[in-house]
């Protein structure tokens, strides 16, 4: 029989709930919080209790494209805040490996104070019959790339290996481009050894992200790779 300690235990925290840092996670922390005063004048601090980790909403749309996987899934925790974009390699892979994926990108938007994800993709080569690597480059949606672009203003490359070089260098003209209009950023998490944008599975727990300007006018520092990425260059 469970005690009445275990049920409070149980219970969702009040409004006097403290919450740590989004780089903490965001898990409810025991602290105290300081009650307003009653009619006696008298202040009374009430202890917190710990709290489970919070969960937010993962639910999104995928659509599916006639030659192969083309989604874009948007998840939305904070709506105050802007969401992150994403551009991922769509692979074939299960649903719950897919799903954590997905839970990694929504993890470093929320350490960085972001609200949610918007995830693009984009295909990976082509194989033929006989198993062999394919040299043409898989499907791009330019529609749903430039969309991303148009309604983000930082949108990450994280697609990997997966993706072939000339499809990952069209891929990130377009959205440079795009980007351009409204002075967006591209970024990576790190850099494959011959140069492309690491993936979700490769990257540190809490990553620092390399930025691209995409301003049309001014001069800025970046790194030399995201040029040799745009030209579809192998490092």
């Amino acid at each position: 029989m469970r005690t009445d300690a275990a049920r409070m235990s149980r219970r969702r925290p009040g409004p006097g709930a403290l919450a740590t840092p989004a780089s903490q996670g965001g898990a409810l922390v025991r602290g105290t919080v300081t009650s307003p005063a009653d009619q006696d004048g008298q202040v009374q601090a009430v202890p917190l209790q710990r709290a489970r980790r919070q969960v937010w909403p993962m639910r999104g749309a995928s659509s599916w494209h006639k030659r192969g996987p083309q989604r874009r899934v948007v998840r939305c925790w904070d709506p105050r805040q802007p969401l992150l974009g994403w551009v991922l390699s769509a692979q074939s892979r299960p649903h719950y490996r897919a799903a954590a994926v997905h839970r990694r990108c929504a993890l470093i938007a929320r350490g960085l104070g972001y609200g949610g994800v918007d995830i693009g993709f984009i295909s990976p080569p082509t194989e033929p019959a006989g198993g062999e690597p394919s040299a043409s480059a898989g499907p791009l949606d330019p529609t749903a790339l430039r969309s991303l672009a148009h309604d983000r203003d930082l949108v990450v490359l994280a697609w990997g290996n997966a993706i072939d070089v000339h499809c990952g260098a069209a891929a990130a003209r377009l959205l440079q481009q795009e980007l351009a209009r409204h002075c967006g950023s591209l970024a990576v998490l790190g850099w494959t050894t011959d140069g492309r944008p690491l993936d979700v599975d490769g990257a540190r727990r809490a990553p620092t992200l390399s930025c691209l300007c995409c301003a049309p006018s001014g001069s800025y520092d970046h790194d030399a790779r995201f040029d040799r990425l745009v030209m579809g260059e192998v490092s």
